[in-house]
């Protein structure tokens, strides 16, 4: 059974689902949507999530937690209402990764295969990092580039011919 209230992470303040359907409970108060948006979220509900974007709650930075969740859905709704990918996508295509059915709908929407995180290496040289054959093998179908060099520890994504078999 779930809890009948989200919790926002950020804040600790708690929502019950019904104050989204009712947008005066968030008038005036940027900051209470937001939080509420972000705990509607985590807690999967895209109708609520969906009620919070019309009224204006900023969805940017939550496509990474519906993506890491493996929630298709929200990650289609946040998409829908120009939620920004950071990084060209990568921190959202690294959250899906054991998903690879969002992977594949972050790329179809926007995400950049080869896209680089902060160490300097793709979502392709995390996913030969984690031997995961079906990603690397959707990753390089999507156009990934198996030739792009890590900055930090100067390794191509697949140092042979193994990963592609």
């Amino acid at each position: 059974m779930t809890h009948p209230f989200f919790r926002c992470y950020c804040c600790r303040l708690h929502f019950h689902p019904e104050d989204a359907r009712y947008p005066y409970h968030f008038e005036n108060d940027e900051r209470r949507r937001d939080c509420a948006l972000r705990a509607a979220v985590n807690a999967g509900d895209c109708n609520v999530a969906r009620s919070l974007l019309y009224e204006q709650a900023d969805p940017n930075g939550l496509v990474e937690s519906a993506a890491g969740g493996g929630r298709l859905s929200l990650v289609r709704c946040l998409l829908s209402f120009r939620a920004a990918l950071v990084r060209d996508g990568y921190d959202a295509l690294v959250a899906a990764m054991p998903q690879g059915t969002v992977v594949d709908v972050l790329l179809e929407l926007g995400a950049s295969v080869n896209a680089r995180g902060a160490t300097g290496g793709t979502v392709l040289h995390m996913a030969a990092a984690r031997g995961d054959r079906a990603l690397i093998q959707l990753l390089i179908a999507r156009g990934a580039d198996p030739s792009i060099v890590n900055v930090r520890c100067n390794r191509h994504a697949l140092r042979g011919s193994e990963w592609l078999s």
